[in-house]
């Protein structure tokens, strides 16, 4: 899969939490209905409907580690003139870049020795084998072995987990306008605790990004 360059590096943070406390967040019967509207419904093998239970999924790692990237939108769009006028359409293309930059990241992430058996979160629905269609349409298991689930796709309410973990709301287009910033949450399920910083670290680093596939510059 290639994974375009994103002109603007995405501000990174991290924020560690038990497992246990992610099921806080855990509104399972009211995403299934939304992510049922949705095409990529029982065609993507990370979306729903699934044959096991996201709670039992969460619960069987110890911590997980919530990552938000947070693209300056301003700084974006001085780098990509061509983008089109209509608001929402641009901030879908800025969330699909930012979703690529950092994708490869992640699933590098789980060859880490410190993050052994970790499983990345993928932002949004698994694209991972992408131009080529997800193996679920065909009725096949998953090429990678193990889906890479999102978190909304578990059922966790996105809107409040960052409002707690990072004392900002999700913003998204209003009036026709973009925010001055947009949001991607992801994360990784792991066994290990107390690897945040060095989480973040591989995400901002350049050398890590490039042997992953993806690259980026710096935001003012």
């Amino acid at each position: 899969m290639c994974h375009p360059s994103l002109s603007v590096r995405p501000l990174v943070e991290v924020r560690e939490l038990p497992s246990a406390r992610l099921l806080d967040y855990s509104e399972q019967a009211y995403f299934a209905a939304l992510c049922a509207q949705c095409p990529n419904h029982a065609t993507n093998h990370a979306c729903p409907p699934f044959d096991f239970s996201p709670r039992d999924y969460i619960g069987g790692f110890r911590t997980v580690y919530v990552i938000r990237a947070k693209v300056n939108t301003g700084m974006y769009l001085k780098n990509h003139d061509s983008r089109s006028g209509n608001a929402m359409e641009t901030a879908f293309g800025i969330m699909d870049d930012a979703k690529q930059w950092l994708g490869a990241s992640l699933m590098a992430l789980e060859a880490e020795p410190e993050l052994a058996g970790a499983r990345a979160s993928l932002p949004g629905a698994c694209d991972l084998c992408a131009p080529a269609p997800c193996a679920r349409q065909a009725g096949l298991p998953c090429k990678l072995g193990r889906p890479r689930y999102s978190l909304e796709a578990l059922g966790i309410n996105l809107a409040r987990l960052t409002e707690d973990l990072f004392a900002e709301k999700i913003l998204w287009t209003t009036g026709g306008r973009l925010p001055p910033w947009l949001s991607l949450i992801s994360g990784v399920f792991a066994d290990t605790e107390g690897v945040g910083d060095g989480i973040g670290r591989h995400l901002q680093d350049d050398g890590y990004r490039r042997q992953a596939g993806v690259s980026g510059k710096d935001a003012p």
